[in-house]
C-alpha cells in the first residue's frame, strides 16, 4: 500500500533518499526536500526542460523525481569509489588482515560517502572495515572517517573492540557503525592487535541465523501468512523473522521460468518458492 509505507519501506527505500539529498544534494534540493515535508497542500506545477521539451510536474513529484536523482548520483560516486578501492585492497592484500583499514584522499572517495564506502567493503570482504582520510592535526598526520562491522561469534562490537585497544584517538557511535579517528602511527599497531585478537573469528564464514527451519512436513501455510500480514510491526528493534526450507522435490514439481529459462518455481505445502537466475538448480 503506497499510502501507508511500513518501516522497512521507509528504512530502506525512503530514508536512503532523503539521506543521499542531505549529503550529496545542492543547497536548493536539501530547501525543497525540507518544504515538501512541511507543506500539506501545495497545488504549485513546476515547469522543467528536459530533451528539448517543457516537462510539467506537481511540485512533489518534482522533488521525488530530484531527489531520487540525487540518490543515483551519489551511488554511481560510490561504485566508482568501490572500484578504485577494491582494485588497492587486493593489489595491497588488505583484506588478509582481521581488520580492513583502507587510508583514502578526497579524490578518491568523497567524505559525504565515507561510511557508504565502508558499508559496502564490509559486505564484499566481510571483515570490521575502516575507511580512513588524513587530517593534520599541529603537524601531526590523524586518520579519521567511518568504521562498520558485522557480529560474528565473539565479535559483538566494532566499537568496543576498537575502544578496548587503546590506540584510537576516539570511538563514536554505534556498536557496528561509528565515527573513528587514530594516529598514523598507530595504524601497523591496530592490524596487529586485531590480527592475534581476533584470529579465531572466521569472518569469510556466511551464516544467517533463523527463527525456525520448516521441512515438507512441518511447512505451516496460516502461520507463515500470520507472519506476513504482520509486516507493520517489523523494523528496528522487532527484526522480521527469518525462516529456512528444507524440502525434498520431485522433478515434476519444479517449472522453470523467464526468457532464458534461467529461474525456477515451486509449490510446497501451499506456498510458491521461486528461486530467480540460476541454471544451476
Amino acid at each position: 500500500d503506497t499510502l501507508s509505507p511500513t518501516k522497512i519501506d521507509i528504512a530502506f527505500y525512503i530514508s536512503p533518499i532523503i539521506n543521499g539529498v542531505i549529503r550529496f544534494g545542492t543547497e536548493e534540493g536539501k530547501y525543497d526536500l525540507f518544504r515538501g515535508f512541511i507543506s500539506y497542500n501545495e497545488t504549485k506545477m513546476i515547469e522543467t526542460e528536459y530533451r528539448g521539451n517543457i516537462r510539467r510536474e506537481h511540485f512533489y513529484d518534482y522533488i521525488a523525481r530530484v531527489s531520487y536523482n540525487v540518490k543515483e548520483r551519489q551511488n554511481r560516486e560510490k561504485i566508482k569509489s568501490l572500484n578504485f578501492l577494491t582494485s588497492e585492497i587486493e593489489k595491497n592484500k588488505l583484506h588478509e588482515n582481521q581488520i580492513l583499514i583502507v587510508k583514502v584522499s578526497k579524490d578518491e572517495v568523497p567524505q559525504t560517502i565515507t561510511g557508504l564506502v565502508a558499508m559496502e567493503l564490509l559486505k564484499k570482504y566481510k571483515k570490521p572495515t575502516l575507511v580512513l582520510r588524513p587530517r593534520n592535526e599541529n603537524g601531526e598526520i590523524t586518520f579519521a572517517g567511518s568504521g562498520r562491522g558485522k557480529a560474528n561469534g565473539e565479535f559483538d562490537s566494532l566499537h568496543g573492540f576498537l575502544r578496548e585497544s587503546g590506540l584510537c584517538e576516539y570511538v563514536e557511535g554505534h556498536d557496528m557503525a561509528h565515527g573513528v579517528a587514530i594516529k598514523n602511527e598507530n595504524i601497523p599497531k591496530l592490524i596487529n592487535y586485531a590480527n592475534k585478537k581476533l584470529s579465531e573469528i572466521e569472518f569469510n564464514v556466511d551464516e544467517v541465523e533463523v527463527d525456525y527451519i520448516f521441512t515438507n512436513g512441518s511447512i505451516n501455510y496460516n502461520m507463515i501468512f500470520q507472519f506476513g500480514d504482520a509486516i507493520k510491526l517489523y523494523g528496528n528493534g522487532i527484526p522480521q523473522p527469518k525462516f529456512a526450507f528444507e524440502l525434498k522435490l520431485n522433478k515434476s514439481s519444479i517449472q522453470t521460468l523467464g526468457k532464458n529459462e534461467d529461474s525456477n518455481k515451486m509449490n510446497v505445502g501451499g506456498i510458491d518458492f521461486i528461486k530467480f537466475k540460476d541454471n544451476n538448480f
